[in-house]
């Protein structure tokens, strides 16, 4: 049986999640609760400015996370639409 990690949202990324259309909530809530399971999933991508920051694609959309993978858990750091949420990435 495989690991199962927990998953948590900073305060930032729960803010940015509420700002967003509702049907846009539930596709990102869904590819969250994927992270659980495999938390680098196939198409996950390191970020290049962060290495220790991965990132998924939910439509127009993308999810910041980290993963320590000895806690088993998942921290979702910034959530938003693609032409916007890299900016300022480095001063996280």
């Amino acid at each position: 049986m495989s690991d199962v990690y927990a998953v948590e949202f900073t305060a930032v990324a729960r803010k940015q999640l509420a700002k967003l259309d509702r049907s846009v909530q539930l596709r990102i809530i869904r590819a969250t609760e994927l992270l659980t399971r495999q938390p680098r999933p196939p198409t996950a991508r390191r970020l290049t400015a962060r290495s220790e920051l991965w990132r998924v694609r939910v439509g127009d959309h993308r999810v910041i996370y980290a993963v320590a993978g000895q806690k088993l858990l998942v921290t979702i750091v910034r959530i938003g639409h693609r032409s916007d949420v890299y900016r300022g990435i480095d001063g996280l």
